[in-house]
């Protein structure tokens, strides 16, 4: 999602390795989402230590990977467009309002 929808696959690899850089050092958005993932996929679990409550309806179907795939990709693109400064897209030229 952040590849192809937040930074449209525009990345610059430097900055990947400087703490203070354009990417930061931690995305505490992805760390929020990937536990809400987690947490939401439990329902849909059928492993040996555990089957969750709704595969039993799904005649013991583990969908949970699909699940998290979605709402990991839905969280993440919400985070991705809110939590952006002025909406602008990091690393790509802001809009001209005029050309528009």
């Amino acid at each position: 999602m952040d590849y192809y929808q937040v930074k449209s696959g525009r990345y610059e690899a430097r900055p990947f390795f400087t703490p203070d850089g354009t990417y930061g050092r931690i995305r505490w958005w992805a760390c929020i989402c990937y536990v809400i993932t987690l947490a939401v996929q439990v329902p849909f679990l059928d492993q040996l230590f555990y089957v969750g409550p709704l595969v039993r309806s799904l005649g013991g179907a583990d969908i949970s990977w699909i699940v998290g795939f979605g709402v990991a990709s839905l969280l993440y693109l919400a985070g991705g467009e809110a939590l952006r400064p002025g909406r602008a897209r990091r690393g790509m030229p802001a809009a001209d309002p005029v050309a528009s």
